[in-house]
């Protein structure tokens, strides 16, 4: 995704579950690791009770902004209010992406939030309703997306339906943006095996196996990815991964 400039650091606090070396399959999970996440899950709702508590349910963005945001815009990267603001409408999602790498001491600088969702369809409502409170727009690449990505498209969108095609998006919104990954991303049901729960500014989400990450960008060609090779190959020794050609 595009580069936020001067996006803050992710200050983070790990509480770490146990994790296999190398990626997982993405078949289905067995009942056992269904169990598993049930557990997890669970472990999570009680620990964001302190978090939504109180939370006013006014559906206005952040900041209470009147400003709309335009499809080009840029702003900073603040993960924690944003990891916040899932939290207030009980998303049920895992973090992936650049973002998982950096957590992990790579020396890179996320530009964007990857979400990857459960895909049910009162979890879909939540993003939809989190993104109305964001007041997010869709964000225009040049060239990118077909007729769903022009500016005009992208000026017109609104957060109905709230289903997986109309919300696998990457977002402006003015907390930075904010990456809805659902097609190009493993689901979230597998993604949530060997996932380890974190806590940003006091509110905990769950953050994948940076394994995982690495394996999805074997054989990318983005100019992004070429320019951090030698961090994934680093991350990879790191990780016990094999080397790549």
């Amino acid at each position: 995704m595009l580069r936020a400039q001067n996006a803050p650091a992710f200050r983070v606090k790990s509480h770490s579950f146990s994790r296999s070396s190398g990626p997982r399959s993405r078949a289905k999970p067995d009942r056992r690791i269904r169990a598993r996440i049930g557990s997890r899950e669970r472990l999570l709702q009680e620990r964001l009770v302190t978090v939504t508590i109180g939370c006013r349910r006014s559906r206005k963005g952040p900041m209470h902004s009147s400003e709309r945001l335009d499809p080009t815009d840029r702003p900073a990267l603040q993960p924690a209010p944003l990891i916040k603001a899932l939290a207030k409408f009980k998303v049920r999602w895992v973090l992936c992406g650049s973002q998982v790498l950096a957590l992990h001491g790579a020396g890179i600088v996320a530009n964007d939030l990857d979400v990857v969702p459960h895909l049910e369809s009162e979890n879909l409502r939540r993003v939809a309703a989190c993104l109305e409170y964001l007041r997010a727009v869709a964000a225009y690449l040049d060239g990118w997306g077909g007729e769903r990505g022009t500016l005009e498209a992208c000026r017109a969108w609104r957060p109905v339906p709230p289903t997986s095609e109309n919300l696998d998006w990457l977002f402006v919104t003015h907390l930075g943006m904010l990456d809805i990954v659902i097609e190009k991303a493993d689901p979230y049901e597998s993604l949530m095996d060997h996932a380890e729960v974190r806590s940003a500014g006091g509110t905990p989400y769950w953050l994948c196996d940076p394994r995982r990450v690495l394996k999805a960008l074997e054989g990318r060609a983005r100019k992004k990815d070429r320019e951090r090779d030698a961090i994934y190959r680093l991350m990879r020794r790191r990780l016990g991964m094999p080397e790549l050609p």
